[in-house]
């Protein structure tokens, strides 16, 4: 398990990446408006889509620097995942009641 500063970082890190992601689709609404375009994506092509995010590697990187071996922060993948998934439900339940 992942310790708290590190399941708040990883927790601000999500909301970063969320809020830059509102932010992308607010400006993609505005400019297809402003444009008059009509084959802009729309609210379902937004949640259809597929989203990459590069986070947790620096979880993964800082068990190498504790000496742990291959093996141990293999095992330590689905706990840095799992995290990464929790700070995207809370985060996602946080910016729900801010709208």
């Amino acid at each position: 398990m992942l310790s708290v500063s590190s399941e708040f970082l990883m927790l601000v890190k999500v909301q970063n990446y969320l809020k830059l992601f509102y932010e992308f689709k607010s400006k993609n609404e505005l400019t297809a408006m402003q444009i008059g375009a009509k084959n802009m994506i729309n609210d379902q092509g937004f949640r259809d889509a597929l989203y990459l995010i590069d986070i947790g590697q620096n979880d993964l990187a800082d068990s190498f620097t504790k000496n742990l071996s291959y093996v141990q922060v293999i095992k330590r993948i689905p706990t840095v995942i799992t995290e990464i998934e929790n700070a995207v439900k809370v985060s996602l339940v946080l910016f729900q009641t801010v709208d």
